[in-house]
């Protein structure tokens, strides 16, 4: 049976909260996919509870941190040449923001679940990939050392969910969060390079301007191979486009223009319906706080390759010089 393609934007947010249509028959079977994005029904609102409590008490908890790391990661560009920002702020930022929330094990580990979320969009997974990372999660979620948790894993730990259950919604933390942060990152530092005039708009007045600008790149940088899958009761397969979408003239005026003071902006970046984004609020902290560090460091941004948008899955570099 054909798939069927959504790419318009009325149709695609109709479909993301359709409720006839499913994600669990997405599944494979095997405890990597026993997480809340492939749950239906009362088995979702269990996992679901879980997951939001224990990621509000983990951002809670680390919020100062937060804020220090991605100042940190901005200082530390260098001024004047070329750098690629791809590893050095996207990936950078995404696996320690994501260590200080979930729980990674610490710096030295990000290379490996870096690694992973790329190996996961790429599909190139040999047999032993999976198994491995939920047993290092499992390690991570079952260490009670604290009597006072600050992360994601600890509190899910005390959730009622199963071990099983627990590491695998680690793991679907992980390699999407690695994936949508970074790609936020990525294609937010691209726009604003190659549209110097919204770059200084912003700079002017980031505390009032930030909110918009925060959610228009959001819209406008969303990686437009990637898509949200449903499975219909006939056995039909959704492939939502939410770039598609986030451009449909239908729903935005001049939607290929970057426009940081847009509003409306009922964007889908983080999808719709019971599934939207768990990490939705954690994903605009961060970027919030990033372009407040870069309009308060840097005057320019000259982005070296003829890039539209970035998407991590290409793996391309993306270079860009920092002019202060």
């Amino acid at each position: 049976m054909d798939d069927v393609e959504i790419r318009r934007y009325a149709e695609a947010r109709a479909t993301l909260a359709d409720l006839g249509l499913s994600r669990s028959r997405l599944r494979s079977g095997h405890d990597f996919d026993a997480h809340v994005l492939n749950m239906d029904g009362a088995d979702h609102l269990r996992h679901r509870q879980a997951v939001d409590a224990a990621l509000s008490a983990a951002v809670t908890a680390r919020l100062p941190l937060l804020t220090a790391v991605t100042r940190t990661v901005v200082a530390d560009l260098p001024v004047g040449l070329p750098v690629d920002v791809g590893v050095l702020v996207a990936y950078r930022l995404a696996s320690a923001v994501l260590d200080l929330v979930v729980g990674l094990g610490g710096p030295e580990s990000h290379p490996y679940w870096v690694n992973l979320a790329r190996a996961i969009d790429l599909g190139d997974l040999g047999p032993n990939v999976l198994p491995e990372a939920l047993a290092r999660l499992t390690a991570i979620a079952d260490d009670t050392s604290s009597d006072q948790p600050r992360t994601m894993a600890a509190w899910l730990a005390r959730s009622g969910l199963s071990s099983r259950e627990v590491a695998a919604n680690l793991l679907f933390t992980v390699s999407a969060g690695m994936t949508n942060l970074s790609n936020a990152l990525g294609s937010a530092l691209v726009a604003l390079a190659r549209h110097p005039d919204a770059y200084a708009w912003l700079a002017a007045d980031p505390a009032t301007r930030l909110t918009t600008a925060t959610d228009e790149l959001l819209r406008f940088g969303e990686p437009p191979g990637r898509h949200s899958t449903r499975v219909a009761s006939d056995g039909r397969t959704f492939r939502i486009f939410k770039a598609a979408a986030n451009r449909d003239p239908h729903r935005y005026a001049d939607p290929d223009r970057l426009d940081l003071a847009r509003v409306p902006n009922p964007h889908l970046t983080f999808g719709h319906g019971r599934h939207y984004c768990p990490a939705a609020l954690l994903s605009r902290l961060v970027l919030d706080q990033t372009l407040l560090a870069l309009v308060r460091r840097f005057a320019r941004l000259d982005l070296i390759e003829p890039l539209e948008t970035w998407d991590s899955f290409d793996r391309r570099p993306l270079t860009i010089i920092f002019h202060l």
